[in-house]
């Protein structure tokens, strides 16, 4: 089944439900509702170019590594200039609307809340009665954890029933989805390093499961294997919840990634 545009994604004002990769779940019957920030210092450096004040939030991604100069922000239409953004400090409307979802954030997250919550809501409304099953990423372009910084967030997610997995380089909270401690399926994200290939290790040796990016061209296979691991094709779709445990969940270089140096890509 191709993957359809969802009328629903006119009346969102922070989660994304058409992202060409997210909206592969369709042919497994889920709809994702992602919530797209800015990532790493990316916000605070397009606030300080507009004279803009940061609050709290210098960065997004707490445990970034070399991954951030080859973040997935830049990755699809994300990518992408557009003319009517020529000499402005965004390079095109999705960028500029993840910098107006992470301000709204830093400055004023009572109202933040509201909107994600209300957002949440109508998914699931909306999903159910057209009889999908909904899943919800909070960390689509960031590494925050909001339910634990927001309780009530956490409460209206355990009350809408919905699916949550998403991507950390956390590996605390890796582990605690690998052990089942966790009621969000995490994968832990490879960056380059010895501690991080420590980290990823003992995740999968929990029956956890780790994110690998493969310089690997679109249509080409993945490797079968990752240091005795099997490797699942995560750019099937994103139902990471869906992925057998103990599993590396493969992906390929995409956007500005295709072209790092970092170590962060792992040559096959």
């Amino acid at each position: 089944m191709p993957a359809i545009r969802l009328p629903i994604r006119h009346r969102l004002q922070l989660l994304t439900v058409d992202n060409p990769k997210i909206a592969k779940g369709q042919s497994r019957g889920y709809v994702t509702g992602v919530l797209h920030l800015l990532p790493a210092t990316e916000y605070a450096r397009l606030a300080r170019l507009q004279g803009h004040t940061v609050a709290t939030l210098t960065t997004t991604c707490p445990f970034a590594g070399a991954c951030a100069s080859s973040c997935l922000n830049t990755a699809g239409r994300g990518g992408i200039p557009q003319a009517s953004y020529s000499g402005r400090p965004f390079a095109n409307n999705i960028q500029h609307g993840r910098y107006r979802k992470t301000r709204m954030l830093d400055t004023d997250p009572g109202a933040f809340l509201a909107a994600l919550i209300r957002d949440v809501r109508i998914l699931a409304e909306w999903a159910r009665g057209a009889s999908y099953d909904v899943a919800i990423r909070l960390d689509g372009t960031s590494d925050l954890a909001l339910d634990r910084r927001f309780p009530e967030l956490a409460a209206e997610l355990h009350s809408a029933q919905v699916v949550r997995y998403d991507y950390t380089k956390d590996a605390a909270r890796a582990l605690e989805s690998a052990t089942g401690a966790s009621p969000v399926r995490y994968v832990y994200s490879l960056d380059k390093g010895a501690a991080r290939m420590l980290a990823a290790r003992r995740v999968l040796k929990a029956g956890g499961n780790v994110a690998v990016v493969f310089r690997v061209k679109r249509g080409r296979p993945l490797p079968a294997t990752w240091h005795g691991y099997p490797v699942v094709d995560g750019d099937v779709t994103d139902l990471r919840h869906l992925d057998p445990r103990g599993a590396v969940v493969g992906l390929r270089a995409k956007g500005r990634a295709i072209h790092d140096t970092s170590g962060f890509v792992v040559d096959v």
